[in-house]
């Protein structure tokens, strides 16, 4: 790939990998925080009502949540750098035959990169919360998860059809 279609694919993209690695790293502090404070038989589970009704060990607990922060930093931050060495044919886009043309494809592939990175923020965010509910709703004497889970879903959802929707507009054809 030229030099200017590098710089353009990162340039697109820095921002929103710059905000995921300090979500990352906020995330890394949370667990730090929490772990000598929480119990060693931690909820991991709860009920629609915030009762847990499943547990793990605490260091499972924290194995799972690392995990989980790896696999969003390979999918949202590693994938989308994989696309460029992908066929046209197995790249599914809004009107993929116009944005993945010669002239054009170093565009849509800066695009896609940095819209997928930007949802990775957006997943990134909402792990940080759930977790930091859960690991405060282990400090209390009955584990209790805080209903404010609803309104972080309902957020999520809100953020991906927003998103969604500036994803598909972004690849429409020019008038």
């Amino acid at each position: 790939m030229p030099t200017a279609e590098r710089f353009l694919q990162a340039r697109m993209a820095r921002p929103s990998r710059t905000v995921f690695v300090v979500l990352l790293a906020a995330a890394l502090l949370q667990m730090a925080w929490y772990y000598p404070r929480l119990p060693e038989r931690m909820a991991s589970h709860f009920d629609a009502a915030g009762r847990a009704n499943a547990f793990l060990p605490k260091p499972a607990f924290f194995i799972l949540y690392a995990s989980v922060l790896g696999l969003l930093s390979v999918l949202f931050l590693l994938t989308p750098m994989l696309l460029a060495r992908l066929p046209n044919g197995m790249i599914n886009l809004p009107n993929r035959d116009y944005w993945l043309a010669p002239e054009r494809r170093s565009l849509a592939l800066a695009k896609v990169q940095a819209f997928s990175v930007g949802f990775g923020n957006g997943m990134l965010l909402f792990l940080l919360l759930v977790f930091r509910d859960v690991m405060r709703a282990n400090l209390l004497e009955v584990p209790e998860l805080s209903m404010r889970i609803w309104v972080f879903l309902a957020l999520l959802a809100a953020f991906s059809i927003v998103w969604t929707v500036r994803l598909v507009r972004s690849f429409r054809l020019p008038v």
